[in-house]
Parts: structure tokens; C-alpha cells; sequence
């Protein structure tokens, strides 16, 4: 029974100590991961502007996209007109310039489209940081249960430590416990013994008795 209480205490403190050294490590682990999240929500936000950005000249893509489709085909028509209309000489002047604005367009046009895969790669990060802070989170409330799990341990162990108050024993270590363990049951034997002596003590006068009695009988 001693050997039990011991071992349940000593077993008690190390499982508190054990929490107590997990809970430490978290808390230095959520901290950084806290650091961490924090940045990868600014980089979020920032991601977030730059997406609202992309997806509005994404939207004008398709814009440009007809813009140098109509002007490819005034250009093939004004260089058809060119050979056969000379009232067209006005427009054929600026076929140049046409010329430089369709360029432009179609380096804008790779641009957007380049931006268009990087919105794509930009929505993958972000879904990967939503899961980061599913995690984190996740790991906030395993140190919630592990507090709730180190009260508990804290509170049986008291529950030991103030054995001796409820008990109305000056027990305040293991050691003290063994102690009256020990006193109690050597007063039982006491008892035990006593008892045994007070039968026995009992016994022999009830046959002296028992003699006197016979004694007197044949007497008479």
C-alpha cells in the first residue's frame, strides 16, 4: 500500500513535469509560428492587393485581345487599301504608328498573361498559409488541453499532500504516511495481543471456577 502511494506521487510529479517542460516548448514553438503567421498575413494582404490588381488587367486582357485583333485587321485592310485606294494615303501614314501601338500591345498582352500564371502560384501560397493557420491553430487548442491536464495532476497531487489535514494524521510527505502506517498497524498487533491475553487470562479463570464449583459439589 506504501509502495503504491509512493510510486502514484513520484509517477504524479513526473507527469507534471512533463507537461510543465511540453507546455514550455510550445509555448516557445507558438510563439515563433505566432511571428510567422503574423507575417505571412501581411504577406497574405499584400498578396490579396496584388491579386484585386492582377484580376483587374486580367479583365482588361481580353480587352486588348479584341483592341489588336480590330487593329491587325485595319492594318490588313489599310494595306490592301494602300495599293489600290490613294484617298487612303492619310490613313497609310499612320499605319507607323499603329504599327508601334499593336508592339505594345502585344508585349502588354504577354505580360498579362505571365501575371495571369502568377496569380495562380500567388492563390496556391495562400492556400498553403490558410492551412499554416489551421495548424497553429490546431496547436493552440492541444495547450489549452494540456493546461486543463497539468490543473488536474496539480490538483490530485495536493489532494496527497493534504492527506494528513483530512485525515486529522500529521502526515506531510510519503514518509510521514509510511510512518502511521506503520504505528497503526504495530498498535493493532498491540491490541491484538492484549486481547489474546485477556482470552487466555479469561479462560483460566472460568476453569478454576469450574474446578471450585466441582470441588464444592463433591464436597457436599
Amino acid at each position: 500500500m506504501v509502495s503504491g502511494l509512493k510510486d502514484e506521487i513520484r509517477d504524479l510529479k513526473q507527469q507534471i513535469q512533463t507537461r510543465d517542460n511540453t507546455i514550455s516548448k510550445q509555448t516557445l514553438e507558438n510563439q515563433g509560428l505566432q511571428e510567422h503567421v503574423e507575417l505571412q498575413h501581411r504577406k497574405y494582404q499584400e498578396v490579396s492587393q496584388r491579386c484585386q490588381a492582377l484580376q483587374s488587367a486580367s479583365s482588361s486582357c481580353s480587352d486588348h485581345e479584341l483592341k489588336i485583333k480590330e487593329l491587325e485587321r485595319k492594318l490588313a485592310l489599310q494595306e490592301q487599301d494602300v495599293v489600290i485606294v490613294k484617298n487612303m494615303r492619310s490613313e497609310v501614314a499612320r499605319v507607323p504608328d499603329m504599327d508601334k501601338e499593336l508592339r505594345q500591345l502585344r508585349e502588354e498582352n504577354v505580360y498579362l498573361r505571365e501575371t495571369r500564371e502568377n496569380v495562380i502560384l500567388l492563390k496556391e501560397e495562400t492556400e498553403g498559409l490558410r492551412r499554416k493557420v489551421e495548424r497553429m491553430e490546431k496547436m493552440k487548442e492541444e495547450m489549452v488541453n494540456v493546461e486543463l491536464e497539468k490543473e488536474k495532476l496539480s490538483q490530485k497531487l495536493q489532494a496527497w499532500e493534504n492527506l494528513g489535514q483530512s485525515t486529522g494524521l500529521n502526515i506531510r510527505t510519503p514518509e510521514d504516511l509510511s510512518r502511521e502506517v506503520i504505528q497503526i498497524q504495530q498498535r493493532e498487533i498491540t491490541v491484538k495481543q492484549h486481547n489474546y491475553t485477556l482470552t487466555s487470562s479469561c479462560r483460566s479463570v472460568e476453569r478454576s471456577k469450574a474446578d471450585l464449583q466441582g470441588e464444592l459439589f463433591s464436597t457436599f
